[in-house]
């Protein structure tokens, strides 16, 4: 998710989309647990400290090498800050930067979600990182009563969610993406 948001962010800046090195940073980054992932603000500290390489030219190899490649690039991104935001601001965050990386506690549900918008348990625990890209509403009918007491305001007209961007590839959720159940002043879950 970290790498996916220096993406992002760089996009939004050049309006050019880029491929950066996830693999540089399962390799190269000290703080982070190789294939068992990296805390987002980690992969931000590598770039902020180190610049990422093109994907082109540290590919992703679905494993840990023994050692870090980087020297071997010869083109790379710099990050120039790390900042946070406050759950009630990420509405307002998406608006003016774009993507956000954001943790969540990715319980079976989950794991198996395929399509709709998740209301499903998540566990306490923050254990899996995503991209935040969007949200919405969608209006409430029969076949949405089922989402009444939960975090969707229940005297309102409508179902707001969040829409998340997942690493697990498009076979999952709706294409790779997810919608969760939010309330209307986006609060509330991460």
């Amino acid at each position: 998710a970290g790498v996916g948001n220096i993406e992002s962010m760089y996009a939004y800046k050049n309006k050019k989309m880029i491929s950066l090195s996830e693999q540089e940073v399962i390799d190269c980054s000290k703080k982070c647990f190789g294939c068992d992932g990296c805390h987002p603000f980690y992969a931000f500290l590598y770039a902020l400290e180190n610049k990422i390489c093109f994907e082109e030219q540290y590919e992703y190899k679905i494993m840990e090498n023994i050692f870090c490649l980087n020297y071997r690039c010869t083109n790379k991104v710099s990050l120039t800050s790390i900042g946070s935001v406050k759950e009630n601001e990420l509405i307002e965050a998406l608006n003016k930067v774009g993507p956000l990386s954001v943790c969540v506690g990715a319980s079976d549900d989950f794991v198996f979600y395929h399509e709709g918008i998740f209301d499903g348990i998540c566990t306490k625990e923050v254990n899996h990182a995503v991209l935040l890209v969007g949200y919405g509403q969608v209006e409430k009918n029969k076949n949405l009563q089922k989402y009444k007491g939960s975090f969707s305001d229940e005297d309102d007209n409508f179902i707001y969610y969040w829409i998340i961007k997942n690493s697990w590839g498009s076979n999952w959720g709706e294409n790779g993406f997810m919608r969760i159940i939010r309330n209307k002043n986006g609060d509330n879950l991460f």
